[in-house]
C-alpha cells in the first residue's frame, strides 16, 4: 500500500455468500445451484466531500443466473445496486465452463473501491482564517460589553 493512501472496498456480501462454487471444475454430473433466488442489494455511501465518481452499469448472464450491477453518483452520495436472479436449480456438465466464466466475470464486476490520498488534505484559505479571527474578536468584545453593562 502506498504511503498516505487510504482505501475501502464495498461489495454485495449477501449475494456473494449465496454463490457456492465447487472446487472441482471438471464435471461429469450436474451440481446444485441456489434456486429460487431473487435478491436486490443496495449499498449507499455518504461522502464528506464532492467526489469524482463515474456512473456505470453492466449485466452478466448465463443459463443459470442473471446478475445486474448499477453504480450511480449523486451529490456526495454513491449508490451501488446489485440484482441477482437464479434461473434454474442446477448446472449441467456442458454448462460449467460458461457458468464459471460468468462467475469470474461477476466477481470482477461486483466490487467498488474508494481511495483517498491522505497527504493532500484541504487547507483553509487565508480569507477564512481572517474571517474567523475577526469573528472571534467581535464575540470577545461583545462578551466584555455585556458583562460591563450587567454590573
Amino acid at each position: 500500500m502506498k504511503e498516505g493512501i487510504k482505501k475501502t472496498f464495498f461489495e454485495p456480501y449477501v449475494i456473494q455468500s449465496l454463490l457456492k462454487i465447487p472446487k472441482d471444475k471438471t464435471r461429469s454430473m450436474p451440481f446444485r445451484h441456489i434456486f429460487p433466488a431473487s435478491y436486490h442489494e443496495e449499498v449507499i455511501i455518504n461522502l464528506p466531500d464532492e467526489w469524482n465518481a463515474t456512473p456505470s452499469s453492466s449485466t452478466i448472464s448465463c443459463n443459470n443466473f442473471i446478475f445486474k450491477v448499477k453504480y450511480e453518483y449523486y451529490y456526495k452520495k454513491i449508490v451501488l445496486e446489485y440484482d441477482f436472479d437464479s434461473i434454474k436449480d442446477h448446472v449441467l456438465p456442458e454448462e460449467t465452463e460458461k457458468f464459471f466464466a460468468s462467475i469470474k466475470e461477476q466477481s470482477n464486476d461486483w466490487g467498488y473501491e474508494l481511495s483517498v490520498n491522505d497527504n493532500s488534505k484541504p487547507t483553509q484559505t487565508p480569507f477564512k482564517n481572517i474571517l474567523y479571527s475577526v469573528l472571534g474578536v467581535f464575540v470577545v468584545a461583545g462578551g466584555l460589553v455585556w458583562w460591563s453593562q450587567r454590573s
